[in-house]
Parts: C-alpha cells; structure tokens; sequence
C-alpha cells in the first residue's frame, strides 16, 4: 500500500466504514499497515486480529491489489516476537506452500532482495544510457547476490556506489521520485543495516519516508517490511515520530472504527441500488464488463484483440483503454440509433449479450467492485467512445490520464463489430470477436 499521512489515515478510517464487504478487508489493512509503521502496534494488531478472526469475508478476489499483504504483518510478529496472526495469508505469489513464521520472512527478505538487484530488464543498459543510468546499473551489479542466500562480498563498494547516486541533484531533489529511486533507497538501508552503519541506516530510511510520501506508490509499504532489516528498524520505532496524533488519540480511534464495524457486520447488508456512472482505476491498460460471476478467461490471449482495441466474448468483454490512462468514468446510456462519433479519442463496437438477472459489473485487472449497471437481459450492440476528462492532480503528476467512457447500448444488430478510431495506431479492417 502507499504511505498515508495523518489525514489520509482519518480520511481511510471513513471509507472503510463505507466500503463494501468485499472491499472492507483491504481497507482496514491499509491502516493496520499505516499504524504499524509509526509503531502503534496495539492498534495494529488489533485490527489485525480483527481480520484474521474470521468475523470478516475474506475475499481473494480483493486480495490482488494486497497480494504482499502478508509481507507487513508477519515482520511486525516476527520482530516484536509475537504469535503468527496471518498463517501466511494472503499467500504471497513467490509463495509454493505455507511456511512458519521464522522462514516466511527469510523468504520475503531474499525475494526482495534478489527482485530489486537482479531484474535486468529494469537495468538494461543501451549506447545512449547517461552517466546517472550506468552509475546506477554498476551500483547493483556490485549488490547482486551471487546466488540465493549468499550476500554479495562487494556490497560496501555497492554501497557507496548506490549512495553517489542517490545524492544526485536529479535524484535527491526530484519532486516527484519514482519507484526505482524508493528500491534503492532501501537497498542501501539493507546493506548499511547489515554492515553496522546504523546511523546511515536510519538516516536513509527517513528519506525513503518522505520519497515514499510523495511519490504514492501503491507497493512500496510492503517492499520496505519484506527487508527484515528496513522492518527492524520501523518497529524498533525509527518512524514513529512521523505521526501527530497521540497514542491516546490512535486507540480511541481503532477501537471505535472496530466496535463500528462490529455493529454493521451484525446488520443484513443492504442492497445497493444500480448506477448508471462510475469510477474505476485502470491497471495494464483495460477494464471488463463482467456478470456477478467473473468467467475464466484470458483476455487479449489473441494478438488481433491487442491491435482492434478490445477483447469480446459473448457475455463479458475487455476493453482496452488509450495508453498511460489511470482512470475511467464509465457511464451507460440505452440508445435506438448509433451515437455521434465525433469527439471522440477512441471508439469500437462490440456484441453483449447481458443474461439474467440483468447486473453488468465494472472490473479491472485486481478490482472487483460490488457496483454493477442494472441493463436488461437481452442481445446488445455496445459503442465505446473514450472522451477527453482531466486526470486528477495525483494522476497527472504521474503522467496517468483519465477519460470519460460512455457506453451506447443499441438492439442487437444496429451496428457490426468493429474498431472505428483508435488514438494510436492503424484501425483493423477486420476484428475478431469469441
């Protein structure tokens, strides 16, 4: 998850009470994960054990965007000598089986470690690479770990190295830092920590705080906790000062929002009412319309689905968005004659075929929203047209766009398969649809 701030937290203490079932259980994560990291561990915990005590669905569906969930939870139990709350839950993907406590985190530090210094591709040198990109590649070639669970035996000389590069003008002053300059940040903890230079270690972690404040990437909590050396550190209290609310303040707060959430999971949930407009965040460039059931299926398995912008099977459909988007707002309108198709970015047209009882749901790759657009069953043909909306300032800083998606459903056979305009790149003649 992305580091909260004090208002974020309380702003998250509110959605969580409003999230859906479905939803709830990342979102009383994501402020265990904050509690955690200024070291109110109580609070953490209790919400922990909340979670884990069965009294909430837990639904693996939502557990995609959480996949490290486990990463956090275990290194507090593990370093703070506590009972194993999660069992390894969500099961991580580096993950074959469930493993105890002790070799689970072994496990989550190495892969760390071995993930962020020996992934050539993010480090992949060209003729044109400047000094800055060869000064970073020589840093992690001399931290890569020869083989799995033998340290490197230049890791001081990678240290400096990676160090050089992190004081750089156009890395230590960037507003607006990137992953690569997070991982690094904690490369260079790890190391130091390990090698006794404490004050280094800790010094780094607090720039990699105020790196991760602003850059909101949505991993890097758990990246920092599967290092048992950045976890030490956090829960020996090293970021506990990075919060103003008062201990008192934090319990009071966790133990309402959980006799709150108590409360409403005693109470039959109510039925949400249809929409006809909605939000959703876009991952790999597309987002689905799926029955209640999500259908096991591949989307863009076929090359020709990549090339006419959308992936459409009978029931369901992938529809891929123009590059670099973050968000959508989809919106649905019934229509007996095809729209006007001027104004907008991207347009295809594809079959639906909507079966009872009528609930269309609006997904993504890791979002499974509760949220669906009430259309009667029946045979449709459905025109996508993405128009021109402004991206949020988080998004645009991070050079994510967003678009509204008005989707026209018309009576089957008003209009064939087919790709109508396409931002980038040649418009198929012929389109392949399931």
């Amino acid at each position: 998850m992305a580091i909260l701030t004090d208002k974020e937290f309380k702003a998250g203490l509110k959605r969580a009470l409003n999230a859906s079932r479905t939803e709830l259980w990342a979102e009383l994560n994501e402020l265990a994960q904050f509690l955690a990291l200024v070291a109110s561990f109580d609070e953490a915990l209790a919400i922990w054990r909340f979670l884990y005590s069965g009294k909430l669905p837990f639904v693996r569906s939502e557990m995609l965007a959480t996949a490290e969930a486990d990463c956090v939870v275990s290194a507090v139990c593990f370093h703070l000598n506590l009972p194993d709350i999660s069992k390894g839950q969500p099961l991580h993907s580096v993950m074959d089986r469930e493993l105890p406590l002790a070799d689970r985190v072994q496990v989550y530090d190495w892969y760390r470690r071995i993930d962020l210094t020996v992934s050539e591709a993010r480090f992949t040198l060209t003729k044109t690479a400047n000094d800055r990109v060869r000064l970073l590649h020589r840093g992690y070639q001399l931290a890569r770990p020869p083989e799995d669970y033998v340290y490197s035996e230049k890791e001081l000389d990678a240290l400096k190295v990676l160090n050089e590069y992190l004081d750089l003008p156009a890395i230590a002053e960037n507003p607006n830092p990137g992953p690569i300059t997070l991982n690094t940040n904690l490369v260079v903890i790890d190391i130091a920590y390990r090698h006794q230079l404490l004050d280094e270690a800790e010094s780094r972690l607090q720039r990699w705080y105020d790196f991760a404040v602003l850059a909101h990437d949505s991993f890097c909590l758990e990246q920092a906790f599967s290092f048992l050396s950045v976890s030490s550190l956090i829960c020996k209290g090293a970021l506990s000062h990075r919060t103003a609310l008062k201990p008192a303040k934090r319990q009071s707060l966790v133990q309402q929002l959980l006799a709150d959430v108590e409360h409403r999971l005693s109470q039959p949930e109510p039925e949400k009412p249809p929409v006809t407009k909605q939000e959703i965040t876009v991952f790999y460039g597309q987002f689905y319309l799926e029955p209640e059931q999500s259908p096991d299926v591949l989307y863009f398995d076929d090359p020709r689905e990549s090339d006419q912008g959308f992936s459409s099977f009978p029931t369901h459909v992938a529809i891929g968005t123009p590059p670099d988007t973050g968000m959508c707002e989809v919106e649905i309108e019934f229509c007996f004659e095809p729209p006007s198709l001027k104004t907008a970015v991207q347009t295809v047209c594809f079959p639906l075929k909507v079966e009872a009882p009528g609930k269309l749901f609006l997904r993504s790759v890791g979002v499974n929203s509760d949220n669906y657009f009430a259309v009667a069953p029946g045979e449709y043909d459905v025109v996508a047209r993405f128009l021109k909306k402004r991206a949020s300032r988080e998004d645009a800083e991070a050079g994510l766009r967003a678009w509204r998606v008005l989707l026209s459903f018309l009576p089957s056979r008003s209009m064939k398969p087919q790709t109508i305009k396409l931002e980038y790149g040649d418009v198929p003649k012929d389109v392949f649809v399931h």
